[in-house]
């Protein structure tokens, strides 16, 4: 089926999208939950093959219901992306309505183009100081990762909500690339042994709930650049 306007504000509905930093970058999957609560989820994808699509979009559902607690995923609006629309089957198969946008009319997917409007402002914000663009392309991903979920996590505080694998307020919004201290918890460590390494903050853990993700500093070159 295919719908000029996609009423992403009905509850268990959801718009995707897909956006990329520039044309080398990742692309990245935008998933909108635009009733309330409001939440909003990124991820990114390998490649455009139906695969990582469907993967990615299994991940965006996923995190969007155990983690921020939404209703039940019920339908997914998006343009017409032949790597979304071909996995109808798929997702009718789990009780979820597939919808698109028509071809001339771009506007119709507005929630999602909304918030990537949004999110890749804010994104773009925080790597705005990274010069080298293998390393920017490295943090593109984590900044909109980061931009969505302190985006989230600001609308929830709005309502006194917290998600439904809640994490502690304090590090859920910690500025992106802050200076940690990671403590490595390997058994192979010595009792003895320091086990603190520095780090910079990147995203909030979707699976462990109260962990964080983080770039150990030892993997930043002098001149800023990102160990491959």
């Amino acid at each position: 089926p295919q719908h000029r306007s996609g009423n992403s504000h009905i509850i268990g509905s959801i718009a995707v999208d897909l956006c990329q930093l520039d044309a080398t970058s990742s692309y990245i999957l935008v998933a909108v939950h635009a009733a309330v609560p409001h939440a909003v989820t990124t991820v990114k994808l390998d490649s455009k093959t139906e695969h990582c699509i469907a993967d990615a979009l299994g991940e965006a559902v996923l995190t969007l219901e155990q983690f921020w607690g939404i209703p039940a995923v019920l339908r997914i609006h998006s343009d017409r992306e032949s790597g979304l629309v071909s996995q109808r089957p798929l997702w009718t198969s789990r009780a979820i309505r597939i919808t698109t946008t028509l071809g001339d009319d771009p506007q119709s997917n507005g929630a999602a183009e909304r918030y990537i409007g949004i999110l890749g402002q804010k994104a773009r914000r925080r790597i705005a100081h990274v010069k080298d663009p293998v390393t920017r392309a490295f943090l593109w991903p984590w900044a909109m990762r980061h931009a969505a979920d302190s985006y989230s996590f600001d609308e929830y505080a709005k309502l006194g909500l917290r998600p439904a694998l809640a994490n502690s307020a304090p590090r859920s919004h910690l500025p992106f690339l802050t200076a940690v201290v990671a403590h490595a918890t390997c058994a192979k460590h010595r009792a003895d042994e320091n086990r603190a390494r520095q780090a910079v903050f990147l995203v909030v853990s979707r699976d462990v709930p109260g962990g964080v993700i983080v770039l150990l500093t030892s993997e930043i070159k002098q001149d800023n650049t990102v160990t491959a």
